[in-house]
């Protein structure tokens, strides 16, 4: 589980999102990002960008403030599923399918937001 959630508000703000996300859609790129980074992250190469596993049972372990943890495993990633599509669709993420998993990166407008961004390479 992890113990802090990061939020970088100021450049929430300054991309326009407030209107287009909740805290829980944050709160869940913050776990993305940390695994994006994560030195044992299980990734795959498409068409020259690197796209890390999204791993939906671990991600919604890490954040029980955002999963409750009394609902169905079903509910839970229909949950997840909704915010990675709210994510992707306000241009943070991107998403491939490889072997029957849902694999993401994190886009520039993602990689601006905040102190996430200072090794990162995407595009």
């Amino acid at each position: 589980m992890r113990y802090t959630i990061v939020i970088p508000q100021l450049g929430v703000v300054r991309a326009g999102l407030c209107d287009r996300l909740r805290l829980d859609d944050l709160a869940v790129l913050d776990s993305l990002c940390g695994l994006f980074f994560a030195r044992k992250a299980a990734k795959v190469l498409c068409e020259g960008d690197e796209y890390v596993w999204a791993h939906y049972p671990h991600i919604i372990k890490e954040l029980p403030l955002v999963f409750n943890s009394s609902a169905t495993p079903a509910t839970l990633k229909n949950q997840l599923v909704r915010i990675v599509a709210r994510l992707r669709d306000t241009g943070l993420l991107q998403t491939t399918r490889h072997g029957g998993r849902l694999y993401y990166r994190l886009t520039e407008r993602a990689a601006g937001l905040s102190v996430w961004n200072s090794t990162a390479k995407t595009k």
